[in-house]
């Protein structure tokens, strides 16, 4: 077993008003990633999770989407050490 890393990560695109949270809770919750997202007041996303080296990678690319309503154009992902989160919950 990996060891398990903390991570925030900033995207930045049109991801706010669009349902990306959402989608990055669904991504999280199918990966067993856990943590926080919430909106910046600059528009961007702010994301903190806890996941293996390996599951960061995946969950990174499958954030990384174009839609109708959501267009990510850049994820900035700085690593920490690791913390205990028990899922990934939506901040207001």
């Amino acid at each position: 077993m990996m060891n398990k890393i903390k991570a925030e990560t900033i995207v930045r695109g049109k991801v706010q008003k669009a349902g990306y949270r959402d989608h990055i809770q669904e991504v999280a919750r199918n990966l067993d990633v856990k943590g926080f997202v919430e909106n910046l007041k600059n528009g961007s996303v702010k994301i903190t999770c806890e996941t293996e080296e390996d599951t960061l990678k995946k969950f990174t690319q499958l954030i990384s989407i174009r839609t109708d309503l959501i267009v990510v154009e850049n994820v900035e992902i700085i690593k920490k050490q690791p913390a205990q989160q028990a899922n990934m919950n939506i901040l207001t």
